[in-house]
Protein backbone atom coordinates (compact mmCIF):
# COMPACT_ATOMS: atom_id res chain seq x y z
CA UNK A 1 0.00 0.00 0.00
CA UNK A 2 1.26 3.44 -0.89
CA UNK A 3 -0.10 6.28 1.23
CA UNK A 4 0.38 10.00 0.81
CA UNK A 5 -1.31 12.49 3.07
CA UNK A 6 -1.59 16.16 3.87
CA UNK A 7 -2.42 17.66 7.22
CA UNK A 8 -3.81 21.21 7.30
CA UNK A 9 -4.03 23.18 10.52
CA UNK A 10 -6.62 25.96 10.53
CA UNK A 11 -6.90 28.79 13.03
CA UNK A 12 -4.02 27.44 15.13
CA UNK A 13 -5.74 24.12 15.75
CA UNK A 14 -3.72 20.98 16.37
CA UNK A 15 -0.35 22.65 16.73
CA UNK A 16 0.05 21.47 20.32
CA UNK A 17 0.76 17.97 19.02
CA UNK A 18 3.67 17.15 16.71
CA UNK A 19 3.00 16.33 13.07
CA UNK A 20 4.33 12.82 13.76
CA UNK A 21 1.30 12.23 16.02
CA UNK A 22 -1.11 12.88 13.14
CA UNK A 23 1.02 10.78 10.81
CA UNK A 24 0.78 7.86 13.23
CA UNK A 25 -3.00 8.29 13.66
CA UNK A 26 -3.56 8.15 9.89
CA UNK A 27 -1.33 5.11 9.41
CA UNK A 28 -2.84 3.20 12.34
CA UNK A 29 -6.39 4.01 11.25
CA UNK A 30 -5.69 2.66 7.78
CA UNK A 31 -4.00 -0.44 9.20
CA UNK A 32 -6.94 -1.17 11.50
CA UNK A 33 -9.62 -0.51 8.88
CA UNK A 34 -9.72 -4.14 7.77
CA UNK A 35 -10.70 -3.17 4.23
CA UNK A 36 -8.94 -5.68 1.94
CA UNK A 37 -8.48 -3.35 -1.04
CA UNK A 38 -6.21 -1.04 0.96
CA UNK A 39 -3.27 -3.37 0.44
CA UNK A 40 -3.35 -2.96 -3.33
CA UNK A 41 -4.23 0.70 -3.78
CA UNK A 42 -2.43 3.98 -3.77
CA UNK A 43 -4.14 6.19 -1.22
CA UNK A 44 -4.27 9.89 -0.63
CA UNK A 45 -5.50 11.14 2.73
CA UNK A 46 -6.10 14.76 3.70
CA UNK A 47 -6.83 15.80 7.26
CA UNK A 48 -7.87 19.22 8.53
CA UNK A 49 -7.67 20.31 12.16
CA UNK A 50 -10.13 23.14 12.79
CA UNK A 51 -12.29 24.70 15.49
CA UNK A 52 -15.87 23.83 16.52
CA UNK A 53 -17.45 26.69 14.58
CA UNK A 54 -15.87 25.62 11.29
CA UNK A 55 -16.63 21.94 11.97
CA UNK A 56 -20.27 22.82 12.64
CA UNK A 57 -20.42 24.68 9.31
CA UNK A 58 -18.86 21.76 7.42
CA UNK A 59 -21.22 19.27 9.11
CA UNK A 60 -24.21 21.46 8.18
CA UNK A 61 -23.04 21.94 4.58
CA UNK A 62 -22.15 18.32 3.84
CA UNK A 63 -24.45 16.32 6.12
CA UNK A 64 -27.35 18.66 6.79
CA UNK A 65 -26.74 18.44 10.56
CA UNK A 66 -26.44 21.77 12.36
CA UNK A 67 -24.13 20.57 15.12
CA UNK A 68 -20.43 20.15 15.68
CA UNK A 69 -18.80 16.73 15.37
CA UNK A 70 -15.37 15.23 16.01
CA UNK A 71 -14.78 13.75 12.57
CA UNK A 72 -16.12 14.16 9.04
CA UNK A 73 -14.89 11.69 6.49
CA UNK A 74 -15.29 11.51 2.74
CA UNK A 75 -14.13 8.74 0.46
CA UNK A 76 -13.67 8.25 -3.21
CA UNK A 77 -13.19 4.90 -4.88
Amino acid sequence: MSVTFDIIFQKGQGKKLPRSFYTRVVKETLALSGIPFLSTKKLSVSAVATDDAEMRKLNRDYRGKDATTDILSFHEY
